[in-house]
């Protein structure tokens, strides 16, 4: 499941909760990985807070921030299961809906930002029985770190369906819900095909003309540094390649500077997987961008590419290709590239091919 997905499952679930239609307690538990991302949802959730008999929002942070009403924050320690979910928990006795998608730490292809393109597993329904049994799997992993009185409302929840059965009428909606989402999954791929061919066409200014490698400009747009985005769930490899004397082929000619560069861009892009980019920074200066990459694989690939980029001086004998590369795999956003740019000129310096700049 993609991000999109998950946002529509979890707003329905919420407009459910916020019907206020008097079937008993009400309680509501979500996890949000990170604050940012609840911040984004904190005015439905303060709306919750006040018609919930108990609003319980997990996340990662350092400190505990103020919320209204009934509404409890839960920090999550980094390292903890927990923090990988996206979960939306809805019940009362007689009605539940849940969502528990567990971080896979990757992107899907095609989509226009990393965060839109972020996958997630688990599963989700409309089902009183099923919201019930992910209320007790959290209460039993957060009691110590909830409130007596919301822990008190969510034993009397979750007490009331243990033994039950699904009803006809839960299965029904569960069943119509789930063909929704399926036609909306199958509209989100025909989009995304759709808007690759265009974009392939177009570029609209998100490829440099001379290499055919996407620009800063890309670059900012699809890390998502004009959106809600955060550190931590996503990690990425980033590898930095320079080739310092690149520019100077530009001597020779149009012709020469172009050949040399498509030259180069192969062993950059060969190995590429459809989600990696790989972007032109400036004349001779080159990053891929691959999520979900291990630093060991990271430092594999740029051994590859170095290497060929050394061979082919013996294609063009007056440009020595000795290229530089820094490595690292980070959760940082924005991008740690000024440390990166270090590294290299670290790396030049020290007379060696690549640099390992730690997490």
């Amino acid at each position: 499941m993609v991000k999109r997905t998950l946002v529509t499952l979890s707003h329905a679930m919420e407009a459910a909760a916020l019907t206020g239609a008097a079937d008993g307690p009400v309680v509501v538990v979500a996890l949000f990985q990170r604050l940012p991302y609840f911040d984004r949802e904190r005015e439905t959730y303060s709306r919750l807070a006040t018609l919930a008999d108990a609003v319980v929002v997990g996340f990662v942070d350092d400190f505990r921030p103020r919320l209204s009403g009934r509404a409890h924050p839960v920090l999550l320690a980094l390292d903890e299961p927990l923090a990988r979910e996206w979960t939306v928990v809805v019940a009362t006795p007689r009605m539940g809906a849940f969502l528990v998608a567990v971080d896979e730490e990757t992107v899907g292809p095609g989509e226009r930002t990393l965060e839109a393109g972020r996958l997630f597993s688990g599963r989700w329904g409309f089902s009183v029985t099923g919201a019930h049994a992910e209320l007790r799997r959290l209460r039993a992993e957060l009691a110590t770190r909830i409130p007596p009185g919301a822990l008190a409302a969510i034993d009397e929840v979750a007490a009331g369906s243990v033994g039950s059965a699904p009803t006809t009428a839960e299965d029904r909606t569960d069943a119509s819900v789930r063909l929704l989402v399926a036609e909306m999954e199958r509209a989100r791929r025909h989009g995304v095909e759709v808007r690759g061919r265009l974009d392939a066409v177009t570029m609209n200014g998100d490829r440099d003309l001379t290499s055919q490698l996407y620009t800063p400009a890309f670059l900012h747009r699809w890390v998502g540094a004009n959106r809600t985005t955060t550190a931590g769930p996503l990690p990425l490899a980033l590898l930095l390649i320079t080739v310092p004397r690149l520019s100077d082929v530009g001597r020779w000619g149009t012709r020469a500077e172009r050949e040399t560069i498509t030259q180069v861009v192969e062993p950059l892009t060969r190995r590429l997987r459809p989600i990696d980019r790989a972007v032109r920074l400036a004349d001779g200066e080159f990053l891929l961008v691959l999520p979900g990459i291990g630093e060991a694989d990271a430092a594999r690939l740029a051994e590859e590419i170095t290497g060929e980029l050394a061979g082919l001086s013996q294609v063009y004998p007056f440009l020595p290709m000795n290229a530089v590369s820094a490595i690292t795999v980070t959760r940082q956003r924005p991008l740690p590239l000024t440390e990166l740019r270090d590294a290299v000129a670290w790396a030049a310096a020290q007379q060696i091919p690549i640099a390992l700049l730690p997490a």
